[in-house]
């Protein structure tokens, strides 16, 4: 295998508290759509970060929690941005956050854990902070309520399917690392699994980097036309390197017909 390409954070463990957080926006359609609650969310996450970079804040609610993550999902603007304000990469509370899969109640405890601590920082709710992210925020949560709609799905997954996606986006990062310069498309398995290595970006960059150099891009702005073109080619490759079809394997999260998600590399 290609080195580096097995990220070096057991993803697994994390995948449950990324799809809480799908779960937590979906009941909460103003976090997805533009308005003042939006604003409000992304103004919170501005003066978190501000905090966040000063160490006084270490725990966040469910709306900044969804900002930030949707920043992270740029993590190249995420990166540059982090330097740009604070000189340094903001870095996910991950590495003290453990979730237990085996737990069938996620999205509950997920949803009172974040109401819960609404309390706490109320006090962000002014603008105290220069942070002031380079990428449209408002159009990026837009974005990602169609990855959302997924949460359903993603949370049905056993063990056995998520071990299997983490194997399929370790082999979509082979590839992308045998074919420079190539647009590559994920599937759905795959782009979960993406998502929350991104969640991550202390350890996403150091991947990323340490296996193509630079910064892995992901690019959720791309046209349908483009899509068409990035995932036949993808599927060719994926092909010709693992001779087994991209969209089809064991686990049933994907079938030939399904349409990929609207990713994409750079």
């Amino acid at each position: 295998g290609v080195a580096g390409s097995r990220p070096s954070f057991p993803l697994i463990k994390y995948v449950r508290g990324h799809v809480a957080l799908l779960f937590f926006v979906r009941s909460r359609p103003n976090l997805t759509t533009p308005g003042p609650a939006l604003d409000l969310a992304i103004q919170r996450y501005k003066n978190f970060m501000y905090l966040r970079a000063k160490g006084v804040a270490r725990r966040t609610s469910g709306d900044v929690e969804w900002v930030w993550h949707v920043h992270r999902l740029n993590p190249v603007s995420y990166e540059k941005d982090c330097m740009s304000t604070f000189k340094r990469l903001i870095p996910s509370s991950y590495s003290r956050v453990r979730h237990k899969l085996s737990d069938e109640n996620k999205k509950q405890s997920f949803n009172e854990k974040y109401d819960a601590i609404k309390e706490l920082d109320k006090d962000i709710s002014d603008n105290i902070s220069s942070f002031n992210p380079s990428i449209d925020l408002v159009q990026a949560c837009v974005r990602q309520k169609k990855f959302g709609e997924h949460a359903e799905m993603y949370h049905k997954l056993s063990m056995t399917d998520i071990k299997l996606a983490a194997s399929q986006y370790r082999k979509f990062l082979k590839l992308i690392k045998s074919n420079p310069g190539v647009t590559f498309v994920p599937t759905l398995a795959i782009d979960l699994m993406w998502h929350t290595h991104m969640r991550i970006p202390e350890i996403y960059v150091r991947d990323t980097k340490r296996l193509l150099g630079k910064i892995l891009p992901h690019d959720d702005t791309i046209d349908d036309e483009n899509l068409s073109t990035a995932l036949q080619k993808t599927q060719e490759l994926w092909k010709q390197k693992y001779n087994v079809d991209y969209l089809v394997y064991k686990g049933g999260l994907e079938r030939k017909e399904d349409i990929p998600n609207k990713d994409k590399t750079n």
